[in-house]
């Protein structure tokens, strides 16, 4: 990374004109009265349950001596050892053959993203959880994600996740146009959390490795804008199977922004995201902390498998 290149302008996200877009209004036409209704009753209950985010400074992040590559680009990369992988792959490897097991008895038409990903249990896995927080703490992960939130912050939970080039909950989105080059970019909306991202087996540029988009943590998104980002992903209307698109397609042009938004994108717009994004593959570490309100996404695995072990921060007092 050359000198300065984080300070280049941040790129924002697009406003997308869904009235123009030939997946959605220009697909489904004009919403009647009963579709309109029906859509502001799906989110409405969820901008009420996350209001909460209308009183908190959902764009704070502080820079620090430690905190100083999180802040500019929005990640940090280390190398776990092969004994620290090792640790890890024995608790999780039980994880991961469930996974396999239900992918393979789970037919791909109706394989969801909650096919590739099982939750450790800190019950069930407590000396897993025990020898992960030394671990974190020996790298100051913890140290680093209150520092940078400014609050403490504490270990929310773990998840595995498998990825394979059946997976289709990342790819084909739409039946009349192809996904653009910024498929699954997405923020996940949260409030205060920083997660790592640790690879458990030889990630390339062929087997789906995470990519983030420079800088973009530090896109200050409005607090209405973030809460509507948030009641889209929550809610469901931001994915886009056809009967959840038509239904999005109907709601006021004011709440029509989603938290995945990059399979929405035109070509125009792909090129100035792409030209910021960094791969994340295993030959420049294995463990990536991260904002998770930068643009991010995990690419379509093309060949082999992606092996991950997720970990969540989150505010100590939320």
């Amino acid at each position: 990374m050359e000198k300065g290149e984080t300070d280049k302008k941040i790129i924002e996200i697009p406003h997308i004109n869904y009235h123009s877009h030939p997946a959605y209004r220009l697909l489904f036409g004009r919403p009647n009265l009963s579709l309109r209704i029906a859509a502001l009753k799906r989110i409405v209950p969820y901008l009420w349950g996350y209001k909460r985010m209308l009183f908190h400074d959902v764009n704070r992040r502080v820079r620090t001596a430690l905190t100083e590559d999180l802040y500019q680009n929005g990640f940090k990369i280390f190398r776990l050892s092969e004994d620290e992988i090792q640790f890890i792959l024995s608790h999780a490897q039980p994880y991961i053959h469930e996974i396999e097991q239900g992918k393979e008895a789970t037919p791909l038409a109706i394989r969801t993203h909650r096919s590739k990903v099982r939750f450790l249990s800190e019950k069930k896995e407590g000396r897993f959880y025990e020898g992960m927080k030394i671990l974190l703490e020996k790298r100051r992960l913890y140290q680093m994600a209150s520092e940078y939130r400014g609050c403490p912050m504490k270990l929310v939970g773990f998840c595995v996740q498998v990825g394979d080039k059946d997976d289709p909950d990342i790819k084909n989105h739409f039946e009349n146009i192809p996904d653009p080059d910024t498929y699954y970019f997405h923020i996940d909306g949260s409030e205060s959390q920083v997660k790592c991202m640790i690879y458990l087996n030889e990630v390339t540029t062929d087997t789906g490795p995470t990519c983030y988009v420079l800088g973009s943590n530090r896109n200050k998104l409005g607090r209405f804008e973030l809460l509507v980002r948030l009641a889209n992903d929550k809610s469901r209307l931001d994915k886009c199977r056809r009967e959840d698109r038509e239904v999005f397609s109907a709601l006021p042009k004011i709440l029509q922004k989603k938290a995945e938004f990059g399979n929405d994108l035109n070509p125009d717009e792909t090129k100035n995201f792409l030209s910021r994004s960094v791969e994340f593959t295993s030959d420049k570490g294995n463990l990536m902390i991260f904002d998770p309100n930068g643009y991010h996404r995990g690419k379509v695995v093309k060949e082999g498998k992606r092996v991950v072990l997720q970990v969540i921060f989150a505010a100590a007092h939320g």
